[in-house]
């Protein structure tokens, strides 16, 4: 097989870039989304965000209670089969790594997996300027072209580009020496997983509930997990207690906090605001709004999907505001203090919308 592209689309949801792999996958096929929808509500940030250095970007959803870096959201997910052959594994059987990825996908496996960025062209903050580890997402290649189709955050945003198989195999070839390095970034990459991860879509289940493969519940919408989640990133009574009490993370609705802590901590220091974390609060809701247009018919709630589109247009409108503010540094209070204000209001109005929300499906 001289070409074999797997099905991708692009992700609507890609802050970063195994949200980016994922969402590519399974917003390509239509039956993947009830399940999409009847997770990826609850949210986490690193408590006092603003101090955590390279990961002071860190708002992301909460799909598991082991910890972040560990791709729970693929491997306990119903429908992806995952495995993950360590790195220095294949290396050292002297297993050719362009064919290894090559029959993966003839196996229709995606790929996901550390490359050092230096030697990538699509990377191009990081090409021929700094050996950076990052996960990049294969998902097709081409023997004539001798390429791959990938997919990562490589000009700031989520993209699907290409990367030669000559860049790819440089790439790989070094990152035994990155990995062993000593200096800060490559300790913040330590503990991420030295591997290939392979994702498969597992074949569509029988609609029918006569099929004991079939678990309506996990594959179609379920509207009382859905309302349960809800509540538990509402942190309301009895649903929240278990969000409330981390040394490490906050939960839920309260990442508001921390994105008002860092913005006030930007405004007395004269320091920027890692734009990640809002960017990802930003998907958050964009998810949110994809999940009420997907109820929309069958709960009616075209006028509470109205109001919540303003609600995201409005979260980009204070994204502007704070990458303003970041340009402007030494002369943003009233910018930073805007955003604060905006923030708060913000808070209040998708309290009030998923209150609305939990009533109209409830």
């Amino acid at each position: 097989m001289n070409c074999n592209i797997l099905p991708v689309v692009y992700p609507p949801i890609n802050a970063f870039p195994h949200q980016g792999a994922l969402f590519s996958v399974l917003f390509a096929r239509e039956e993947c989304k009830p399940w999409i929808f009847n997770n990826f509500i609850q949210i986490y940030s690193l408590k006092d965000l603003y101090k955590n250095d390279l990961r002071s970007g860190t708002i992301d959803f909460y799909y598991n209670m082991y910890g972040d870096w560990m791709n729970f959201y693929i491997k306990a997910n119903p429908w992806i089969k995952f495995n993950s052959i360590p790195f220095e594994f294949i290396k050292s059987s002297g297993i050719n790594f362009i064919e290894f990825i090559k029959s993966s996908i003839n196996g229709n496996c995606y790929l996901f997996f550390d490359v050092d960025t230096y030697y990538i062209s699509e990377y191009k903050y990081w090409y021929m300027e700094s050996h950076t580890p990052h996960d990049i997402f294969i998902y097709g290649y081409d023997d004539e072209k001798k390429l791959f189709y990938m997919g990562d955050n490589t000009i700031g945003k989520y993209c699907h580009g290409h990367v030669t198989y000559e860049e790819l195999l440089i790439s790989l070839n070094t990152l035994s020496e990155i990995y062993s390095g000593t200096n800060e970034e490559i300790f913040c990459h330590s503990y991420r997983e030295k591997a290939f991860n392979l994702i498969k879509v597992k074949k569509n289940v029988e609609r029918s509930g006569e099929n004991p493969l079939f678990q309506k519940e996990i594959f179609g919408i379920n509207i009382n997990k859905i309302i349960n989640d809800l509540k538990e990133y509402l942190l309301w009574d009895n649903y929240g207690e278990g969000y409330r009490h981390s040394d490490f993370y906050v939960y839920g609705i309260d990442c508001y906090n921390e994105l008002e802590k860092f913005i006030y901590y930007a405004m007395e220091t004269n320091q920027e605001v890692d734009y990640r974390a809002l960017y990802s609060f930003i998907e958050h809701k964009k998810l949110m709004l994809l999940r009420i247009q997907y109820l929309c018919n069958e709960y009616g709630l075209n006028i509470l999907m109205d109001k919540y589109t303003i609600l995201v247009q409005n979260f980009n409108l204070l994204m502007k505001i704070v990458l303003k503010a970041n340009i402007k540094v030494n002369n943003s209070k009233d910018l930073w203090q805007k955003a604060i204000n905006l923030l708060e209001k913000f808070r209040y109005d998708e309290i009030i919308l998923l209150n609305e929300f939990i009533t109209k499906v409830e």
